[in-house]
């Protein structure tokens, strides 16, 4: 299954403005590396459905990308009470965040 953009490779993008273009318009500027940009065309072949079902991607992931990026466990408004939590699970391993 491939689905083909009308855009050109490399050079297709949401509609709308840039990250870049709404942290500029916040009232307080932004911290430098909220401004880096950096973008490398890799491609647009399909993704194998592997990538989807394989347990040695999914440790691979595990191992080498989960660990080094941002993860989001949860949004304020999910524990708005003191005493409220959530729990976030990621692979093998699993955090709690807590409202005090």
């Amino acid at each position: 299954m491939s689905h083909k953009s009308s855009a050109d490779a490399g050079k297709a993008r949401a509609p709308g403005p840039t990250y870049q273009e709404v942290v500029l318009n916040d009232a307080s500027a932004p911290p430098a590396p909220f401004l880096e940009y950096s973008y490398e065309f890799t491609g647009d072949q399909d993704i194998p459905y592997s990538n989807y079902t394989s347990a040695d991607f999914a440790r691979a992931e595990f191992q080498k990308m989960w660990p080094k990026v941002w993860q989001m466990a949860c949004r304020e408004e999910h524990i708005p009470e003191a005493g409220d939590y959530q729990v976030y699970d990621i692979g093998q391993l699993s955090a709690i965040v807590t409202r005090t």
